[in-house]
């Protein structure tokens, strides 16, 4: 059975992460079930959302999906071994949102950085040993544009 159906089959009152990326030779791990591969979650909130509660906090949702992993609670899509990960493992956390009046408490309950474009936070969340990054879907698009507009400039759909 593929890991997001046992993933999707695990449900609990936190629900599943949006999207972990680590098991591909292509993603973020190098295909290989070792603790030294990396793991990167993305949590996306729905646009234009103002009604967080303390408990809908992403940066939480995502620890707490990776205390999951870390406790084994998950195997690899071959179902022949539990997902490898430890303290020690990299860890990539990624919001994607409005950045509300609430996300920025939540961002600053967890001292993250302000970045200078004002259209994120970004910091190591110590307590999970994770690096974190909020990202608004402003930025996000500004910065897909950017990275692709050379690419549609050559071939003139600009």
């Amino acid at each position: 059975m593929p890991l997001i159906k046992r993933y999707l089959q695990k449900k609990d009152a936190l629900g599943e992460p949006d999207l972990v990326v680590f098991d591909k030779k292509q993603s973020f791990r190098n295909g290989d079930n070792n603790f030294s591969n990396p793991i990167t979650i993305f949590e996306f909130k729905r646009p234009k959302r103002e009604n967080y509660k303390e408990e809908d906090d992403p940066i939480l949702q995502i620890g707490n999906y990776l205390d999951k992993i870390r406790d084994g609670k998950y195997e690899m899509p071959e179902g022949l071994e539990q997902i490898k990960a430890n303290d020690n493992t990299p860890v990539y956390a990624y919001v994607i949102c409005d950045l509300t009046s609430k996300i920025h408490g939540f961002a600053k309950k967890h001292q993250l950085t302000l970045s200078p474009d004002q259209e994120g936070y970004f910091g190591f969340h110590n307590g999970y040993k994770m690096y974190v990054e909020i990202i608004s879907f402003k930025k996000l698009l500004s910065d897909a544009t950017l990275r692709n507009k050379i690419f549609f400039k050559k071939l003139q759909i600009e």
